[in-house]
């Protein structure tokens, strides 16, 4: 096995820790770890002759491939009777409705209830699938352009695009940092991010409020850890951590720092981390 390091993608951002679970979804053979103590880089140990922003794009849902999506299409406003048709749709693999809406709430009549890492957009993208797909477009149809996109986002070099993105990366808008004063995502950390995301489903309390897998009262707290882990370890991983104070396989974790609206009609779910342990 070989080890690619990925110093652009440090535990402490969100949305690098969802894209290096991502990766692990995209690819069966490929293992993640974290390495270092104050910002823990994501490192990939993959076969050896493997390269892993080839396999990568490659393995990456295109815009086209998105189109048959549960999510597809879907508005901010989902009715029961449309979810139930998706739900049918997503049977038996396709995960990208379980970590964005459920029925599990006390009132579906109107419209069934969104997780906490699907927050709402402005405008015309609203919809999950919808910043997705306006993400994966900006990263090139060949996929030697990907390719190149893939590793330049790794090693802290991306080129961010204007838009919107999943709708919760904190850097998308910093004042003063974003060059051109508008909201600037990482579209290959966006994209990756929304593979990671079916590890984290969502349900519901039975009353008002949806929860997603790692949230708890409106808190999120995730991890880095040591030893290298597929895709289904990294998923028991999660479940160990939720359960039990402290794993020894656990090297770091961060708690979510919201960020708070300027005004009530402003569209700006931000979140940023603290060190935990």
């Amino acid at each position: 096995m070989e080890i690619v390091r990925a110093p652009g993608w440090t535990a402490d951002w969100l949305n690098a820790w969802l894209a290096a679970i991502g990766v692990t979804v995209l690819l069966d053979d490929v293992k993640l770890s974290w390495e270092g103590r104050a910002r823990p880089i994501a490192c990939f140990h993959v076969p050896d002759g493997v390269d892993l922003a080839g396999a990568l794009a490659e393995a990456l849902p295109t815009a086209q491939s998105l189109e048959s999506s549960a999510i597809a299409g879907m508005d901010r406003k989902v009715g029961l009777a449309e979810y139930v048709e998706r739900a049918e749709r997503a049977r038996p693999r396709d995960l990208s409705l379980t970590s964005t809406v459920t029925d599990l709430v006390a009132d579906v009549s109107t419209e069934v209830a969104h997780a906490p890492f699907d927050p709402a957009g402005p405008g015309t993208v609203k919809g999950q699938y919808a910043r997705v797909v306006r993400c994966r477009e900006t990263l090139g149809e060949s996929p030697a352009e990907t390719a190149d996109a893939i590793t330049r986002s790794m090693n802290g070099r991306c080129e961010r695009t204007t838009g919107f993105g999943l709708g919760f990366d904190y850097r998308r808008m910093i004042d003063g940092v974003q060059p051109t004063g508008k909201m600037r995502v990482d579209a290959v950390a966006e994209v990756l991010a929304f593979c990671g995301l079916s590890l984290f489903p969502v349900r519901g309390d039975g009353r008002k409020w949806p929860i997603q897998r790692g949230w708890a009262r409106g808190q999120f707290r995730w991890w880095a850890w040591h030893p290298p882990l597929d895709r289904w370890s990294i998923d028991a991983l999660l479940d160990l951590v939720a359960t039990r104070p402290v794993s020894t396989a656990v090297i770091a974790s961060y708690d979510l720092v919201r960020y708070k609206k300027k005004s009530q009609n402003e569209y700006a779910a931000a979140y940023a981390s603290k060190r935990a342990t």
